[in-house]
């Protein structure tokens, strides 16, 4: 009886470890903390303009901000400020409210394929620009709705080309959301990118024409072959459509 009363307190014991263990508190040391707000950190291979893009900032901004001088070397892990004082903030927002002239420009011919030509964009700040891919609109710009640009449906492997002249400022997938991406400065107020591309046929730093093919259209992070293409203006998106349209037939 002794023996028996013993080997059930024993079983008990065991039970009431087993189940402590079961319920232990899981210790997730391989997650990374997120940074504080307004706060970012540096992956390998990002660029001040690809940070800026994400956060939809005037890459000048954010430069300023952190004290970063032209041609604004970041080094991973590195921790950028997202927000800086008023004084700063109010400073920038003075240099880019300047306020430019519009004008149609005249036909140029260039290399780009027939088909992506157009005849009726708009020349601003010196920048001339033209449509970058041929193939219908499939999605128009609607901020509200967290369309910042323009989707041009087309075919797998379709040329893309610079919507105009620039130096390439961001090649890579690392934004979430767009794929295999290139981004392209044209002056110090004017970016535009280019997203979901098949292949990549510049760098970052080179310079390219307007009508230069840049990339292959694809379907990377998309549902379809598309062309995503945006215009930002001081770091805000802008209808593209208010600086270049697609031919008739491309409607």
């Amino acid at each position: 009886m002794k023996i028996k009363l013993f080997l059930l307190l024993c079983s008990c014991f065991l039970m009431v470890g087993c189940s402590s263990e079961n319920y232990a508190p899981v210790n997730n040391a391989w997650s990374q903390s997120e940074e504080p707000a307004g706060k970012y950190r540096v992956q390998q291979g990002e660029t001040l303009y690809a940070i800026a893009w994400r956060y939809d900032m005037d890459y000048r901004t954010l430069a300023e901000i952190n004290h970063l001088h032209s041609p604004y070397t970041l080094e991973t892990g590195q921790i950028l400020l997202l927000q800086g004082s008023s004084q700063e903030s109010s400073k920038n927002r003075a240099v880019t409210k300047k306020v430019y002239a519009v004008k149609t420009a005249k036909i140029v011919k260039t290399t780009t394929p027939k088909k992506i030509q157009q005849t009726n964009n708009i020349t601003h700040q010196g920048i001339q620009w033209q449509w970058p891919a041929a193939g219908q609109i499939i999605s128009t710009y609607s901020p509200a709705a967290g369309k910042k640009g323009v989707d041009i449906a087309g075919t797998l492997g379709e040329p893309i080309v610079a919507a105009a002249s620039g130096k390439v400022a961001y090649c890579g997938n690392g934004l979430r959301g767009y794929g295999n991406l290139i981004i392209i400065k044209h002056n110090d107020e004017f970016l535009s990118a280019y997203a979901h591309n098949q292949t990549l046929l510049v760098h970052e730093g080179q310079m390219v024409t307007a009508g230069q093919k840049i990339a292959t259209m694809g379907n990377s992070e998309s549902k379809r072959v598309m062309l995503h293409f945006e215009i930002r203006e001081a770091g805000q998106s802008v209808n593209p459509l208010r600086y270049v349209r697609p031919s008739k037939d491309e409607k």
